[in-house]
């Protein structure tokens, strides 16, 4: 279970549930690892998280993708678009969210793809108004970062965004509980999966805890911790082991999605 991550990244990254392993184009791998010097805030909404002394209770109803809706926003074409990130499980890919005003989810586009058709045939979608395509751009002296360009070139203004900075607001959406005078991420989302027609959600959501460190060349990096729904007990609380061997007793409200949370068993 235990993996760096939104992928996360949640992808970006972040943390995708689906994911045990945070992967992207060596490129992108050390800037996805490495967040140095990132000040993360805290997040600004507790609604559905209920704390008394050891226990913390936390409907799951509210946080079920809750990283779709991170701060990173930009207007073209007379709309919104919002960007996330995911991961995925087996592949271990790295996958970039755009998610338009008005859409019910993101389209999904694999990090890698986007890198590898940056020059000869990068992919293009309808945002509003304006048509655009998206790639990712990274070289040897310059940070990876996402970029939109208009179709055709000057129709409307590009945008870009440091893949870093994608990585720091996926991770921002996380609902803090501490675990052993560290503060954890608790994330409730559903990862994504590479196909032949593209890239698709996976089905169901799991629990996602995700926990900043530092590595062995004192780097800032993200753990993440991913556990099935159906494997967390509705009945006595049950141990599992996160960072270090932090424990956390998990228990589940299956009929009211409430998912109880004993941070000192």
């Amino acid at each position: 279970m235990k993996s760096s991550v939104l992928g996360a990244l949640l992808t970006l990254g972040v943390f995708s549930p689906c994911s045990g392993q945070f992967y992207a184009p060596t490129s992108l791998n050390e800037l996805i690892r490495n967040f140095r010097k990132i000040k993360i805030a805290s997040p600004d909404s507790t609604g559905g998280v209920i704390k008394a002394d050891n226990l913390v209770s936390v409907d799951l109803k509210t946080i079920l993708n809750r990283h779709w809706n991170t701060d990173l926003k930009f207007q073209r074409g007379g709309v919104w678009i919002t960007l996330t990130g995911n991961l995925q499980k087996d592949q271990k890919k790295a996958f970039l969210g755009i998610r338009v005003e008005g859409w019910s989810e993101p389209v999904w586009y694999d990090l890698m793809e986007l890198y590898d058709r940056r020059e000869k045939d990068p992919p293009s979608l309808v945002l509003g108004a304006s048509t655009m395509t998206v790639r990712v751009e990274a070289g040897f002296f310059s940070v990876p970062k996402i970029v939109f360009k208009p179709i055709p070139s000057g129709m409307d203004s590009p945008y870009e965004v440091k893949v870093e900075r994608l990585v720091e607001e996926v991770y921002k959406t996380g609902t803090e509980i501490r675990i052993k005078n560290r503060d954890y991420r608790l994330f409730y989302a559903q990862g994504c999966y590479k196909t032949q027609a593209g890239v698709e959600m996976c089905p169901e959501p799991q629990v996602v805890f995700v926990l900043r460190v530092r590595d062995k060349r004192n780097n800032q990096v993200l753990k993440s911790w991913f556990f099935d729904i159906s494997k967390i007990p509705s009945g006595q609380s049950e141990k599992f082991i996160l960072y270090q061997r932090d424990r956390v007793g998990l228990q589940l409200d299956p009929a009211a999605q409430i998912l109880r949370i004993n941070t000192k068993p």
